[in-house]
């Protein structure tokens, strides 16, 4: 009797472990799932919250950047360039859509990543028209913005976009400017063509002054040639070219009036852009140099360095 109930007595103990070890693992799985529920749940909202953030930047940028800008043109051209102070005097022209009455407007002009601005009062010439003079330094490249001023401290940027003035890279990295340069060869000789721009900003002691051909054979200097009589102004021979055929074609002038002739009939006026663009071609005679022994394929190693040099001593070097 007594071993049956020592029996039930075990058996009960092993249902109680059972059961509370059941419902212990029940309680486990219940709250795993509540918590991977929580966090599914927090992980989703985190996520909505950083797209919703996302949203927002995104409109206020495109608000921003759609704000139509007051300024219809900027403009501006060298009165003078000092090359002993490394620097130019810029005349700016600005043309605004409004203004508020009473109010002034200046430039805002600044080194590139320079913290410094400086502003210059813009002039008004007439209702809508702005010019103003500043002189800023060869050395650097500008960025600027176009600021208004009202009675009472008000300001607002008329501008949607910055300016730039790359005032260093026009005077010492673009100013001279290879364009194409071919060559051709036979058996007797070569010839070479090439075309290249100088901007002279506008002022003659920046203009063209010679060219130099450099003659090299397998690297080394050949010889050396000044053919500045040899260039010419593709800008102008161009446009009066296209006139001069047209008149031709049309029956408005003989067919034997020259180029030179017409352009002085018509008052022919070169219009004056900053960058001219010109044009050269020179022609070897192998026979010129009989220690080479050239031919059509060893006449392969001539190559040729252009140098190109303006009034105020400016030179670059262009070659193939």
């Amino acid at each position: 009797m007594r071993e049956n109930k020592q029996k039930i007595i075990i058996v009960l103990l092993i249902v109680n472990l059972v059961v509370t070890a059941g419902f212990g693992i029940y309680l486990r799985n219940h709250f795993q799932a509540k918590n991977d529920s929580l966090s599914l749940q927090l992980q989703s909202l985190n996520n909505s919250l950083a797209g919703l953030s996302n949203s927002i930047s995104l409109q206020i940028v495109n608000a921003l950047a759609g704000q139509d800008s007051l300024v219809s043109d900027v403009r501006y051209r060298y009165t003078s360039i000092d090359t002993a102070k490394k620097a130019a005097v810029l005349e700016f022209t600005v043309d605004l859509q409004a203004v508020q009455p009473n109010s002034q407007v200046y430039l805002a002009i600044r080194e590139v990543h320079a913290a410094e601005v400086q502003e210059v009062l813009l002039a008004r010439e007439d209702s809508l028209r702005y010019r103003a003079k500043v002189e800023l330094a060869l050395a650097e490249n500008f960025e600027y913005d176009i600021v208004e001023r009202v009675e009472g401290g008000g300001e607002a940027l008329l501008n949607s976009d910055k300016g730039y003035i790359d005032l260093y890279t026009e005077f010492y990295e673009r100013r001279v400017q290879m364009h194409s340069g071919g060559s051709g060869r036979t058996q007797e000789q070569m010839d070479f063509d090439i075309q290249f721009s100088v901007d002279d900003f506008g002022l003659e002691e920046f203009s063209l002054a010679q060219v130099q051909l450099d003659l090299l054979h397998n690297g080394e200097r050949l010889d050396s040639v000044d053919i500045t009589e040899r260039v010419t102004s593709m800008s102008v021979q161009r446009e009066l070219q296209d006139q001069y055929n047209i008149a031709l074609a049309s029956g408005q002038i003989d067919l034997g009036m020259s180029l030179e002739d017409f352009a002085t009939s018509i008052d022919y006026q070169v219009k004056e852009e900053s960058r001219k663009d010109y044009s050269c071609s020179y022609v070897i005679d192998y026979a010129d140099y009989p220690e080479l022994k050239l031919d059509i394929d060893s006449a392969e190693a001539i190559s040729y360095k252009l140098i190109v040099t303006c009034k105020d001593g400016y030179s670059r070097s262009l070659g193939n």
